[in-house]
């Protein structure tokens, strides 16, 4: 099953679209972010695994 979420993301004056798709399946729990710079996904998974 798979979900999509269609938002805004505010940086300063600008606005930017940002698409989110969720997917839930069974067998072994994984988190992956697509599309974002690589510090910001490392920055973004390491907060993940600590909630």
């Amino acid at each position: 099953m798979v979900a999509l979420v269609s938002t805004v993301a505010y940086l300063g004056l600008e606005a930017r679209a940002v698409e989110v798709q969720c997917q839930i399946a069974p067998g072994m729990p994984t988190f992956a972010l697509v599309g974002l710079p690589d510090k910001a996904v490392g920055e973004a998974a390491s907060g993940s695994a600590r909630r």
